[in-house]
């Protein structure tokens, strides 16, 4: 053999392996092969790994290309090929002294076989002469917190509340003493039974489009089908809507962002409102641009700014008692690289769910900061009561254990932005929640008590 020619090819997730040809010969794949010096195709590192869908694995995956006698080939180009299962960076690359070259997986968008508890991304590599190799990353499947039990996801279990989807007793309690606390005011936040009391949209585009997007409110928004419930509180109780398109955790941080006045002189006044009377929120919030992996990279962001936002919004709004986070439903219909998707609007789950934690775990604590992401969250001094709305992500078409399910239909072509039947369910979920949920209804419903 010519022991010059080094260039070595690698065939991932190939139909038909590669054989071992003449230098410039065809392959089966219809490419030109090199011959190889006669030696070795060894894995060093990056198998097995544990990954996000679409997303780069943590650690690169290695390979050495060594003769005989062990020694590493110096300078073989060694080439990768991928079918569907993502991509590596770079495409070509060429060993070290040391006959190890590494590459880069970005693992493709679409899961492998599924397992019981995993889904699985296979990679094949066939080497002219010297074998073949097979790298394999698994990426947890996406089981709604709700539906979650004793599986984990990287390692955190799942549930709404700590142990479980049960509200820990004190939480829970606490949550009605500030629903029974909502009251009628004034604009200067006096008590008065003619007064009102605001319950205040915060957030993004989706979140405007499910509370009412335009005037008048379509009956099929959160808002017009509250309005027309003859059950639904219509003396004291008033809906604003403070969502805006592109309004992402940035624009919400600080109690002095412009967005706090546009909710006040162009929302607020207009209707004869105060903030003095903002007493509950319902939120969605996420971060313009993610972190990037390993989970949980951008979730401990989330944590920190959603900390942040419900400080400032207790600071904006002194009368405010409760703040109800709205979770991400799903996004493995996005279609548009540059959006948030999958694995993310699922990972922003567990961003509420330690939110939450947090302060359940402070007050629990007698006031002591247990999680340093979140800081202070003391109900009784810088920060509203948090609770959950109805958890909405499903895994698309795949119904959870209480049937909830969402089709490409109930998007828009962007996979983003809800369509008339997906506004028309979200919001009939939404609806239902502040008609029943113990720290909601006795001041959203006519004639209920806390």
């Amino acid at each position: 053999m010519n022991n010059q020619v080094r260039h070595l090819a690698l065939f991932w997730c190939c139909a038909l392996p590669l054989v071992a040809a003449a230098c410039g010969a065809e392959s089966p794949t219809g490419g030109t092969v090199v011959e190889v010096v006669e030696g070795s195709l060894l894995s060093v590192a990056g198998d097995g790994q544990v990954g996000s869908l679409g997303r780069p694995l943590s650690d690169s995956l290695i390979v050495k290309v060594a003769d005989p006698s062990g020694n590493g080939l110096r300078g073989v180009a060694v080439r990768w090929f991928l079918s569907n299962a993502g991509m590596v960076s770079p495409a070509d690359a060429v060993t070290d002294s040391a006959g190890l070259a590494k590459v880069l997986w970005t693992l493709g968008r679409e899961a492998g076989t599924q397992t019981a508890t995993e889904q699985r991304v296979t990679v094949r590599a066939s080497v002219s002469d010297v074998g073949s190799l097979i790298f394999t990353a698994t990426t947890p499947s996406l089981v709604p917190l709700i539906d979650m039990g004793a599986s984990t996801y990287f390692g955190f279990p799942g549930g709404l509340y700590p142990g479980g989807n049960v509200m820990p007793q004190q939480h829970f309690d606490a949550g009605r003493a500030f629903a029974a606390a909502v009251e009628p005011l004034d604009v200067n936040g006096n008590p008065r039974t003619s007064g009102k009391y605001v319950l205040l949209s915060i957030g993004h585009s989706v979140v405007q489009q499910v509370f009412c997007f335009e005037n008048p409110c379509p009956s099929f928004s959160f808002m017009g089908k509250a309005l027309a419930d003859a059950e639904v509180e219509s003396t004291n109780l008033a809906f604003v809507k403070g969502a805006e398109g592109g309004r992402t955790t940035e624009f919400w941080d600080s109690p002095n962002r412009p967005d706090y006045d546009r909710i006040r002189d162009e929302e607020l006044e207009p209707l004869g409102l105060s903030e003095q009377q903002v007493q509950v929120v319902w939120m969605a919030v996420n971060n313009r641009v993610a972190s990037p992996p390993p989970f949980p990279a951008n979730a401990d962001v989330l944590v920190r700014q959603f900390g942040n936002i419900t400080r400032a919004l207790r600071s904006r709004y002194p009368n405010l008692r409760l703040v109800f986070l709205a979770s991400a439903t799903y996004g493995g219909y996005i279609e548009r690289l540059e959006r948030v998707q999958e694995p993310f609007q699922y990972e922003s789950g567990f961003t509420m769910k330690w939110l939450i934690q947090a302060q359940i775990g402070e007050m629990a604590s007698g006031g002591t900061i247990v999680d340093g992401r979140a800081g202070d969250l003391n109900y009784n001094t810088v920060a509203p009561w948090i609770g959950w709305d109805p958890y909405t992500w499903a895994d698309g078409e795949n119904p959870r254990s209480d049937g909830l399910f969402w089709t490409f239909d109930d998007f828009q072509s962007d996979g983003v932005h809800y369509s008339q039947s997906g506004i028309d369910k979200a919001a009939g979920l939404l609806l239902t929640f502040f008609k029943t949920s113990p720290q909601t209804r006795c001041w959203f419903v006519t004639g209920e008590t806390c």
